[in-house]
């Protein structure tokens, strides 16, 4: 007795809004009560969106990473740390600057 594609729609799209945990307590219920075949059908739509949700959360994190060690990777040539000494050097200037002058403003 299989449900109608209809109903696991809307099964699905109301399951989107579930966060992360609440999934994942959906997903240990529907695996320890597979009796019926439409707990079947309901755990891989469950599985599904706990892969899909993780593979996002898995890229994201990947292109954070990436984008810090090209960073490192930039400073660790010659060019790259000239570079981070030399902002590092017009940021310093900048904040004296701005120290003095709220210095002299205040007198």
């Amino acid at each position: 007795m299989f449900s109608h594609s209809e109903e696991l729609k809307i099964f699905y799209i109301k399951i989107q809004y579930f966060s992360t945990n609440k999934l994942h307590e959906l997903e240990y219920y529907l695996r320890d009560n597979k009796t019926y075949p439409i707990y079947n059908q309901m755990h891989e739509i469950v599985e599904m969106l706990l892969i899909t949700r993780g593979k996002y959360n898995f890229l994201h994190q990947r292109i954070e990473e990436i984008n810090h060690l090209d960073k490192c990777l930039s400073l660790s040539n010659p060019f790259g740390r000239f570079s981070a000494r030399l902002i590092g050097y017009i940021c310093k200037f900048i904040d004296k600057r701005k120290i003095t002058s709220i210095c002299i403003d205040q007198q």
